[in-house]
């Protein structure tokens, strides 16, 4: 793999003809090509079949671009390489990354950029990438880096020969790529648009799509005139473009043949091409090659098997050549027009080399490919490099084979690029693998079809359980295996493959094991199903004891059980002292990362016992530690969790913002999974900013999650939701799915999910005993919490269905206890609810207190719907509603207010960009926005502003 700057094209005899008709095609990728100089970056691809003049002329936007100020980097998709992680990327920028003195790469690789340092084989300081997404996110900012260097064309010629994870780099960037300094033209056969991420960029609306065709018969007359030094007759060229079909590269084969045998291009001529002209390129190539010395066939074949720009002495020995004879062989290939001038060796254009390729007989191919594996291994290759000689080349059951396979796909993975690794493995149990490495094979694979969520990967893992000995491998094997039938949703064979893990754990006596299978048992146990999370009481002793312990371990339990003291509705005391030994200062976090299921569990204890501050804390670290990581799960987590914080504090637009983020990237990395809980928590913010219906069609959007904690999360917003549209029959059964699931578990808290108040709502009307003995359970659950904002949500709602005799004192009691909670928009709701009461009653001046309020309060949350309310009841009141703000901290967006915030905490654009997988230009138009509504013109005065 080379990744030096070689010609995209040469001289054919036809470098004119393939640009020819061309020149709108050049106008337009001169108009990029100016704008990425201005700042304004796009992704152009141009379509065309084999010979019809792409390579030519991404070979003359490169030399335009070069007059233009663009440095050009170059790359070109191959067969023999697309299985190898990043081949494109590494074309394109592995030069100007490696030409960088160290401190100037330490400087590239700060921040995100380091997750991706290992593509290029450098130390990213120590940043460890978490998954493929954490390296296409981290190429986005190296690349970025670059950019500061100056404006860069990107030139990538036969795309549809280029590896699955360059491929997925440029999606990720076409989306990205505006504001950067770049443009990026490819070329590619034409594709069908449902043929993965090439045919998306083929038919994608953010994507420059050009298509080059054949010659039209005028430029196929040109051309004759300009090779033969004659004016055809009418019938000549008719007939040579029949026999091309205007194909430019045919026209230039075709032409070369008749100007060796010096035909002139007239009417008698014409009449006779059907038999002299070759039979198609593959034909004429042959000939040409059939024409030269058999050192120059050896070199050839060895070419087309070895890969372009090989050395010589490897060529040399694959070919069976010395040194000298291959140089002379090579200097008559080029001769021939079938390599190109270059210092290295290539073949003048991919087909030539195709057509020399399928000139070797199948199985000496094969054994070409297998002994350039062994040359390559010996000059202590790339791994990959070696893989895709042995991809081509037949199983052999050589043990080095599979051990040089296993290499490479050890090497794809840390790279991000699984699909790699898997062609590899796959190749791996082809060969066979020994006995005693066929498991640890078999698992490797497994392992990387979890990652891009292929369905073999249970096939493979449970074959790798069977063939597992050692204990605690078929522990980690059986718990692995659960989770790809988690994601498949096969809930009983989850349920069977951790109850295997937890009696192989105990059998073999190992605590570390006892504990990994039990901590596991109820993470998926709650994913799947509440109920499942359930412990017996020899395991909730062992794990009781553990917690008691200082064992690293220890942590993680102490945080489960915290969580798990919630569904008896235990006082928080007990709890959150547990809750916060295990969260041990920010340690757990540290060491098990924003992607351990505890981090979640901490998360939901924190907003169930109204620790509000402390939850922000917490989920703030763990986006931190996703982004300092790049996982897509842990931004997820964090930004879904930190929302559901906002939502119960108040805090809406916050809320808004980091459900959108959360989406956002699920979207983008189809994670549909894992998509329920920031769809509800976005619902939520939706519904009480004013926008049920837009809440609705969210939560109507996707299918129901197979996890009960999900559908229970979607059906009480749902549920909330139709309430405020009165679809009061829909509530009523979405609200009465979810008291099944969190009965079924036991789960009384009321702060876990707030269910039977909104329902005891639908139902009074109907069923008001009903609904009197929903809100009982809940005040009377919630008192025994002694969670100030359970107590003052469940005192309210019994407040609004008492009759008017008896909701005074409680909703006196009600606002009470809120006022001692951070639930703003609760207190909010009390207020409001309790002066429209007094109103109603006939006690105006008394109702304009809490009705003010409740309205300062309910426009500082952004509660639409209920600010309006307030503003209604205080006018009937005779009080004076205040004005809507129009511009200050209450005008800005979701998205602007995160970002402003984030720049007064003293963040570059960078770093919160960075932090929230956005780009720069993003982040700036966020801070503009918020500049103009805070009336200010700097960011030193955003801390001031925002305070205010």
């Amino acid at each position: 793999m080379s990744s030096t700057d070689p010609p995209v094209t040469a001289d054919l005899g036809s470098a004119e003809a393939q640009l020819l008709e061309r020149a709108h095609a050049l106008a337009d990728l001169h108009e990029l090509s100016l704008s990425a100089v201005e700042g304004q970056g796009a992704l152009a691809i141009v379509l065309g079949r084999p010979g019809e003049g792409k390579s030519a002329l991404l070979g003359r936007v490169c030399r335009d671009a070069q007059g233009l100020g663009l440095r050009v980097c170059r790359a070109r998709g191959s067969e023999l390489e697309r299985d190898f992680a990043f081949g494109i990327v590494r074309q394109l920028l592995e030069r100007l990354v490696r030409e960088l003195d160290p401190a100037e790469q330490l400087e590239l690789f700060d921040g995100a950029a380091g997750l991706a340092a290992g593509v290029f084989g450098l130390d990213g300081g120590g940043r460890a990438p978490d998954g493929p997404f954490a390296i296409l996110h981290g190429l986005y900012w190296i690349l970025a880096g670059l950019l500061t260097r100056g404006p860069l064309l990107l030139a990538v010629d036969d795309l549809h020969w280029a590896d699955d994870a360059s491929l997925q780099w440029l999606a990720y960037l076409r989306g990205r790529i505006e504001s950067l300094r770049v443009l990026v033209v490819l070329t590619s056969r034409p594709v069908d648009p449902e043929h993965g991420v090439l045919g998306m960029l083929g038919v994608d609306l953010a994507v420059h799509s050009l298509r080059v065709g054949p010659l039209a018969p005028a430029s196929t007359a040109a051309l004759i005139e300009d090779a033969l030094r004659a004016t055809p007759a009418e019938a000549f060229t008719h007939t040579c473009q029949r026999l091309t079909a205007g194909n430019p590269l045919a026209v230039a084969e075709l032409l070369g043949e008749l100007r060796r045998m010096r035909a002139t291009p007239d009417a008698a001529t014409a009449a006779t091409l059907d038999s002299l002209a070759p039979a198609g390129l593959e034909r004429s190539v042959l000939d040409r090659l059939g024409r030269l010395t058999e050192q120059a066939r050896k070199l050839a074949h060895a070419l087309a098997v070895l890969g372009e720009a090989a050395p010589l002495r490897l060529l040399a020995t694959l070919g069976g050549l010395d040194l000298d004879a291959a140089a002379s062989a090579a200097e008559e290939l080029t001769q021939a027009g079938i390599l190109d001038q270059a210092e290295e060796l290539r073949f003048l254009h991919p087909l030539l080399r195709a057509a020399v390729y399928e000139s070797i007989g199948v199985r000496l191919r094969a054994r070409m490919h297998a002994h350039a594996a062994t040359l390559l291994s010996d000059e202590r290759a790339d791994p990959q490099a070696i893989a895709a000689q042995l991809l081509c080349s037949d199983p052999a059951g050589e043990a080095q084979s599979v051990r040089q396979l296993r290499t490479a796909a050890s090497t794809a993975m840390s790279q991000g690029a699984p699909a790699s690794a898997i062609s590899y493995l796959r190749r791996a149990l082809a060969e066979p693998p020994q006995q005693e490495t066929l498991g640890a094979t078999l698992t490797e694979l497994g392992v990387a079809e979890m990652v891009v969520r292929d369905p073999a990967a249970s096939t493979h893992l449970q074959a790798a359980l069977q063939c597992a000995s050692d204990r605690g491998e078929r522990v980690v094997l059986a718990l692995l295996l659960s989770e790809v039938c988690l994601y498949a949703g096969e809930r009983e064979r989850v349920l069977e493959l951790l109850g295997l893990a937890l009696q192989i754990a105990q059998d073999c006596g190992d605590p570390e094991l006892v504990l990994l299978a039990q901590r596991r048992r109820i993470a998926l146990g709650l994913a799947l199903d509440l109920s499942d999370g359930k412990l017996d009481e020899p395991s909730l002793e062992a794990l009781q004891l553990l917690a008691a312990s200082q064992r690293p371990a220890a942590r993680a339990v102490r945080i489960t059980l915290a969580l798990g003291s919630a569904r008896p509705c235990e006082p928080g005391e007990r709890p959150l002292a547990l809750l916060r030994a295990g969260l041990d200062g920010g340690r757990f976090l540290a060491e098990e990362s924003a992607d351990a299921p505890e981090a979640v569990t901490a998360a939901i204890a924190l907003v169930v016992y109204d620790q509000l501050d402390e939850a922000l804390q917490h989920t703030s670290a763990m986006l931190a530690d996703a982004a300092r990581r790049g996982s897509v799960l842990g931004f997820v987590h964090g930004a879904t969790f930190r929302a559901l914080a906002h939502l119960r504090g108040g805090t809406l637009a916050e809320a808004e913002a980091d459900a959108q983020d959360a989406l956002r990237l699920l979207q983008e990395q189809s994670m549909e999974f894992v998509a329920p809980f920031p769809r509800s928590c976005l619902a939520a913010a939706l519904r009480e900013t004013g926008r049920a219906r837009e809440a609705l069609a969210l939560l109507d959007g996707g299918e129901l999650p197979a996890a009960a904690s999900g559908r229970a999360a979607v059906f009480e917003t749902r549920g909330r939701v139709r309430i405020v549209l009165g679809e009061l029959d829909g509530a009523i059964a979405d609200l009465e799915a979810v008291g099944e699931i969190v009965q079924a578990a036991g789960l009384r808290h009321p702060s876990y999910h707030r269910w039977r108040s909104p329902l005891a709502f639908a139902l009074a009307g109907g069923q008001p005993e009903r609904a009197a003995e929903l809100l009982a359970s809940e005040l009377a659950d919630a008192r025994r919490t002694e969670v100030d904002s359970a107590i003052g949500v469940a005192l309210a709602a019994s407040a609004a269905l008492a009759a008017p005799d008896a909701c005074d004192a409680l909703w006196q009691a009600a606002i009470e206890r809120l006022r001692h909670s951070p639930a703003r928009l609760e207190l909010a709701r009390a207020e409001v609810g309790y002066g429209a009461a007094l109103r109603r009653a006939g006690q105006r001046v008394r109702a304009r207190e809490p009705l003010r309020h409740g309205l300062e309060l309910a426009t500082r949350c952004g509660a639409t719907p209920l600010s309006t309310l307030a503003a209604e009841e205080l006018r009937a009141a005779d009080g004076r509603p205040r004005r809507p703000w129009l511009s200050g901290v209450e005008a800005l967006t979701p998205s602007e207010l995160r970002v402003a915030r984030r720049a007064a905490g003293g963040a570059s654009n960078r770093d919160i960009a960075q932090a929230l997988f956005v780009t720069t230009k993003t982040v700036e138009m966020h801070l503009s926005n918020a500049y103009r509504k805070l009336g200010i013109d700097s960011r030193g005065l955003l801390p001031g502003a925002l305070s205010d």
